[in-house]
């Protein structure tokens, strides 16, 4: 059986396997030898640990489907005979396997995680804090067994938070993202053991005020935005400088952030395209949830009621009479969409502090303003304005009844603030 070959991209595990000389991928070919397509699949959780099968077919094509329908069988009886040695995972095996699994990488696709890039980061960095505290003490993180992980060990972390004096909600973090750790090796990995971190005692984090903002002091605000009134003086390197705070865009931003009730990352990406009407032809924006596909990847729409404010706006900025591809936020652009986002939060916080409003408000809280005011027209329904979980639904362009008697609601009854 000679002359067979190995393409360029190779299916993983694929070799030319010798029956005579017990090797893969031998370099002779004599017709005496019997060269047939192997396939080795490793077993999760073990180092080394894999199993082979002799594949029928000499086409190679034909025999990689084979070797796809052995690693399903594979998977389906839990790789057979052979256990993944999980019982002696070490805590620094353990920080690596739970980093793979924060980003979404896991054998089973029930067990794969869907966060945001930035969580999936900061958790698997805090786990890391941890395991750097015990090497600190001279402890083996290679040998250390997790299930050998006990109170004394957590101590040694705690008194390292003791020493840092964090914050009480970046000390809970620390905290809830070891105790994840050994969640996901308990309910994924099926290690028996206790979470070392399941009862600890969390610091009391103070609450987070819900602040929002009164048409007074959105509009002190908004009458002060200008040129002459955005230069804003700041120290660097011991040096006095300055640097002015207003764009031609900041305006616009803050009245789409009130009226429209969305992110800046959101706010950015309008198109006057994504403007469209119900069969009552009340007019709202179709818009992609930002933040669900950083956290999923999947595509997923939040739904933007046009109230007599924001169609005054959008008039004003020449609507109907636009391109539909254009932004309809500063669409002659000349910097990236963050710069863009970066400035309009900046700007923001310049003109609240010079109109004197002392409340700890951020440009975020003009979303929170919106939502608090929206809620008295929709109440619990206003859910339904934020997004959308039938993904046939959001091919076909469909909303449902409710969702469209809702967005009627809102777009002939709200006005932000109420007035």
């Amino acid at each position: 059986m000679k002359g067979l070959k190995l393409p360029k991209k190779l299916h993983k595990g694929m070799a030319v396997y010798c029956t005579k000389c017990k090797y893969s991928n031998p370099k002779h070919n004599n017709c005496d030898h019997n060269l047939i397509y192997r396939v080795k699949v490793h077993i999760p959780g073990t180092k080394n640990v894999v199993r082979a099968k002799a594949l029928k077919s000499q086409n190679y094509l034909d025999a990689v489907k084979e070797a796809i329908e052995f690693e399903q069988q594979l998977i389906v009886n839990n790789f057979g005979k052979i256990k993944a040695k999980k019982n002696s995972i070490s805590l620094l095996e353990a920080v690596l396997m739970f980093e793979k699994y924060m980003f979404g990488k896991h054998n089973f696709k029930q067990f794969k995680k869907e966060v945001t890039k930035k969580h999936a980061k900061q958790w698997s960095a805090m786990t890391i804090i941890f395991a750097e505290v015990l090497k600190n003490k001279n402890i083996n993180l290679a040998s250390l067994n997790v299930k050998n992980i006990n109170k004394v060990h957590v101590s040694y972390l705690f008194e390292h938070l003791e020493e840092m004096d964090y914050s009480p909600k970046y000390h809970n973090k620390i905290l809830n993202a070891n105790s994840d750790m050994f969640k996901y090796l308990i309910n994924v990995e099926d290690i028996e053991m206790k979470n070392p971190f399941g009862n600890i005692q969390r610091r009391p984090e103070p609450p987070v005020p819900k602040e929002t903002l009164t048409e007074e002091e959105f509009y002190s605000i908004i009458e002060l935005i200008s040129y002459e009134n955005g230069w804003h003086e700041y120290e660097s390197n011991g040096k006095l400088k300055k640097r002015n705070r207003y764009k031609e865009f900041l305006l616009d931003g803050i009245w789409l952030g009130l009226m429209g009730g969305a992110r800046r990352n959101e706010i950015t990406q309008f198109k006057w395209k994504h403007i469209m009407k119900t069969v009552n032809n009340n007019m709202f924006l179709m818009v992609e949830d930002h933040k669900n596909v950083v956290r999923t990847g999947l595509p997923k729409y939040k739904y933007i009621p046009i109230t007599p404010d924001l169609e005054e706006y959008l008039v004003s900025k020449g609507y109907p009479n636009v391109n539909p591809d254009d932004y309809i936020l500063f669409p002659e652009r000349t910097i990236k969409e963050q710069s863009i986002e970066e400035d309009i939060s900046r700007g923001f916080t310049h003109f609240k502090k010079l109109a004197k409003i002392e409340k700890d408000v951020q440009f975020k809280h003009l979303r929170k303003t919106y939502l608090t005011w929206l809620n008295t027209v929709a109440g619990k329904d206003m859910v339904l304005l934020s997004g959308h979980k039938d993904m046939d639904v959001l091919v076909a362009h469909y909303l449902d009844e409710r969702t469209i008697k809702l967005i009627d609601n809102v777009a002939e009854k709200f006005k932000v603030f109420g007035s």
